[in-house]
């Protein structure tokens, strides 16, 4: 009765005389002939390669040549899973597993098969087992480009490209590809894949949930502050911005700050790279009351005053000593003088040159008292 209400009183008596099996099966057929071939991601509009599940997201617009896309390969000591996309009789995208396994060692994977909506392929931490992107994706927080070859804490996905309408514009070239992402984290005030900011906004701390004890820590953290910042915006959108002397500042977003800065060995910019990753790069407050009213032309025209007074100032730092900053040396505000330029020079070409092969050794001496470590962790 169902199909009948849908064709014509003809063709309803036609299927009226359908009693043999035969019949019935070819009926069945044709049904499930119809529902097939209406399934599956088109090959002709490409798909996303993302890098999920970890703090470092990735993504980028490729399309499936005639010998299909290698993007992800899981391998476990002597075994290792090649997963390629490809282009099947349909056009619809099918998802390929190719395995080279020596010895004794084996691994298993994820199902493979058409993809209709997303698919992914994840390192859960299992001993001796590697994860590799084998296809290069956009940086999401810094908008670089990420090599093919690199190492996945998370998961590798593939993603129909119907599945993100936001993300229409993210083809072509690289540059391209960095262009549209950018702007549209700018249109979301976050991660560009982001489809209901406020509640991805603060489900993507599970992101960083990837280690053991003190990444699970870590992601609590993120998690708190993530819901204090929408709770902030929701305060701010509706009172304005706090008063100038910080008096407005919730003893919470200083203690979440505090929280983070201690689940990282005491180190605030690693810290403030959390908030900077968990937003995908997008700029947010890190203290509302006291930040908010500062503006750099304010700042700028202090600087250049002759009334304004000269001292020494370092609140709050663990880097408040003179091993770090020399009292007499001069750090200039404005951004548009030829000092502050030289100085930024001479700071990257020998301090920072070398930074990132390991922790700058500390050299000054370490206050051991109660007050001393919570103004540290505090920062």
């Amino acid at each position: 009765r169902h199909l009948g209400s849908r064709i014509s009183p003809s063709h309803q008596r036609s299927l009226s005389g359908l009693r043999t099996p035969v019949d019935t099966m070819l009926l069945v057929l044709l049904c499930f002939l119809v529902v097939t071939t209406s399934l599956g991601a088109p090959c002709k509009a490409g798909v996303f390669v993302e890098l999920v599940k970890q703090p470092d997201l990735g993504l980028k617009h490729v399309s499936i040549g005639k010998d299909g896309l290698t993007f992800a390969r899981l391998t476990h000591g002597t075994c290792s899973l090649n997963y390629v996309a490809t282009c099947n009789a349909d056009g619809k995208v099918s998802i390929e597993e190719k395995r080279e396994c020596v010895g004794l060692d084996r691994v298993h994977g994820p199902a493979v098969g058409l993809l209709e909506h997303s698919w992914e392929v994840c390192d859960h931490g299992a001993h001796q087992t590697e994860l590799k992107l084998l296809t290069s994706v956009v940086d999401l927080i810094f908008e670089h480009e990420v090599a093919a070859g690199a190492l996945v804490l998370g998961c590798v996905r593939l993603t129909a490209f119907e599945d993100f309408p936001a993300l229409a514009k993210v083809r072509g070239s690289v540059a391209e590809q960095q262009a549209a992402l950018a702007a549209r984290k700018a249109e979301v005030g976050g991660c560009p894949t982001w489809k209901n900011p406020r509640e991805d906004a603060v489900s993507r701390a599970w992101d960083f949930a990837v280690g053991g004890y003190k990444d699970k820590a870590i992601s609590a953290s993120v998690y708190a502050y993530q819901s204090y910042l929408v709770r902030a915006a929701d305060h701010l959108r509706k009172s304005g911005p706090p008063p100038p002397d910080g008096t407005g500042e919730p003893i919470e977003g200083f203690t979440l700050i505090g929280t983070m800065i201690g689940l990282n060995d005491q180190k605030n910019t690693e810290a403030y790279l959390l908030i900077t990753k968990a937003n995908c790069g997008w700029n947010v407050p890190m203290g509302i009351g006291v930040m908010a009213p500062i503006k750099f032309d304010v700042v700028a025209s202090m600087s250049r005053s002759e009334h304004q007074q000269r001292d020494w100032y370092c609140p709050w730092s663990s880097a408040c000593d003179d091993v770090c900053w020399d009292k007499t040396l001069p750090i200039f505000l404005s951004s548009d003088a030829i000092e502050h330029t030289q100085v930024r020079q001479l700071w990257d070409e020998v301090t920072l040159k070398d930074a990132h092969i390991a922790d700058f050794p500390y050299e000054g001496d370490v206050e051991t008292s109660l007050l001393g470590t919570l103004r540290h962790a505090i920062g």
